[in-house]
């Protein structure tokens, strides 16, 4: 006996547990907006000793939900709403990395902090992921499990790097600039694309009942919530 619940029950609760992270993604960057709106630097910054959230990166992650929950839907008008999110997205992303390298405003940064270069490959390689079939596959490897593991590997040290005041994981490239809402909300992202579009390895180990499979699943809680929570002062 192998299997701790038949997947009839395991793949709802995923479906589940990735859209309630991509909702609290678009939280984070509804709250900074408002934060931006208002004046409340909590809101765009989380308290945290990073840079705030930038407008049009709170913008992208309220699109890339819309996207994420429009790609769940089989018909032809939710995958046309979904692929126009990631696109206005991916726009996003490519106009603020120009506008950041060339120094010349394209209307980005609203007046305020602008999105850095590590944030613009983060926003935009979500905006490519995030429409795509569930089984979209990169030389036989899951194409959603290849992105999520990169994106929550660089907002994992991100957060990790700067509440630890480690050199070489907050300030050296391309983890440069990176905000705290940014990481977590790219983390919450990371996290969506894995469990709502499970690879066989993830579905393997969250069912398995080798000891391999027991011990990592004891240790993926920590792996996710102990950045988020470092990543205040």
């Amino acid at each position: 006996m192998r299997s701790l619940a038949p997947l009839s029950l395991l793949l709802p609760r995923l479906e589940r547990a990735a859209q309630l992270a991509y909702g609290l993604a678009a939280l984070i960057g509804t709250l900074a907006l408002w934060g931006w709106a208002i004046g409340v630097p909590r809101l765009r910054d989380l308290g945290a000793d990073f840079a705030p959230m930038a407008p049009a990166e709170a913008l992208s992650f309220l699109l890339l939900a819309i996207s994420f929950y429009a790609s769940h839907r089989q018909s032809y008008r939710d995958r046309r709403a979904s692929y126009s999110a990631a696109a206005a997205t991916a726009a996003i992303a490519l106009f603020a990395f120009v506008e950041g390298i060339s120094g010349q405003s394209l209307g980005m940064s609203f007046g305020v902090a602008g999105m850095s270069t590590a944030t613009c490959i983060l926003v935009l390689l979500l905006a490519l992921v995030t429409p795509l079939a569930r089984d979209f596959r990169i030389l036989g490897v899951s194409g959603n499990g290849i992105a999520a593991g990169a994106i929550g590997a660089v907002a994992f040290f991100a957060l990790l790097g700067a509440s630890l005041r480690v050199l070489r994981f907050d300030v050296a490239a391309p983890l440069l600039g990176l905000s705290a809402p940014g990481a977590v909300a790219a983390l919450l992202a990371a996290f969506a694309l894995a469990t709502g579009r499970p690879s066989p390895w993830l579905i393997e180990t969250l069912s398995s009942k080798r000891t391999g499979a027991v011990v990592t699943r004891w240790l993926l809680p920590a792996a996710f919530f102990v950045p988020m929570s470092a990543a205040r002062p």
